[in-house]
């Protein structure tokens, strides 16, 4: 229910970075002229959209790892004298965090992790290099 509300901000968010990146970083390579401001304010903003890319893909992977090392906390409390009511307990949950697979996926796409975040990187310098070719030549 909650993902289903952030799913499509959150596609948006990405599409939005990811496009001034592209362009943020393509026009700090082809600016060629002598006001220097414009290009510092370019690498500033490619650095900030990029950080906020990275930001994205990395605290749903730290999130997933708390989440699979819950599993293992709650099998180290199954190991504890307990009653028998609340080791049954304990281990309906375990079998429900078994039969769960986590993860942060954005409108059925791409899932948010560490692999994203390269294949962000790589679409973003693929790009650029597609956009370089395009550059027509100053007369």
């Amino acid at each position: 229910m909650v993902a289903s509300c952030y799913e499509l901000p959150l596609f948006v968010v990405i599409a939005y970075c990811f496009a001034n990146s592209v362009f943020g970083v393509y026009l700090v390579i082809t600016f060629r002229g002598p006001d220097s401001l414009l290009r510092i304010t370019g690498v500033i903003w490619s650095v900030a959209y990029g950080c906020r890319l990275i930001l994205i893909a990395v605290i749903p992977s730290v999130t997933v790892a708390q989440a699979k090392k819950s599993r293992m906390l709650v099998e180290r409390l199954n190991n504890r004298y307990l009653d028998d009511a609340s080791k049954q307990e304990i281990l309906i949950f375990i079998s429900h965090l078994s039969s769960r697979n986590i993860s942060f996926n954005v409108c059925g796409f791409f899932t948010l992790n560490i692999p994203f975040l390269r294949s962000i990187a790589v679409a973003i310098v693929t790009y650029v290099i597609l956009l370089m070719q395009f550059k027509f030549p100053e007369n």
